[in-house]
């Protein structure tokens, strides 16, 4: 049973009258693009999320970029405590995007450590409903 399967924050079709969370960490698309920053100086160029207007590591200007779509699963963790933005259970993971690690709720497939996984919008919130921004695990 995949994690949308399990009752977690939604399916993986956002509904459209729903308002958009976080909007400074992401474009809900088409297609979803999370939104990190990259360092203005040479010598460092590190990238973070969500994006930050000084560079964590150089203290140094930063640009928004957009992170890649598509990365691998990290690691996961299936929560079992109920929560004000999601009724458990649901997964859990860290993905990393290019050379940044990034923790979202993850749905489809069956989560795996290693797995492909792209960014989506899922419907979430038992306060209200919004869209927020998840990993969708490839199915083998």
């Amino acid at each position: 049973m995949g994690s949308s399967e399990r009752g977690g924050l939604g399916g993986s079709s956002p509904r459209a009258s729903t308002d958009v969370l976080h909007r400074d960490r992401w474009r809900p698309g088409p297609p979803p693009r999370l939104l990190g920053s990259r360092c203005a100086a040479p010598e460092c160029a590190g990238v973070t999320f969500p994006p930050r207007p000084l560079c964590p590591d150089c203290w140094g200007p930063t640009t928004t970029v957009e992170l890649p779509a598509a990365g691998t699963l990290y690691t996961f963790t299936t929560v079992h405590v109920p929560g004000g933005h999601a009724q458990p259970p649901y997964t859990l993971g860290y993905a990393d995007l290019g050379t940044v690690r990034v923790l979202g709720q993850v749905v489809g497939g069956e989560p795996r450590i290693g797995a492909p996984v792209t960014v989506t919008a899922i419907s979430a919130g038992l306060d209200g409903p919004g869209i927020v921004y998840a990993f969708e695990v490839a199915r083998p």
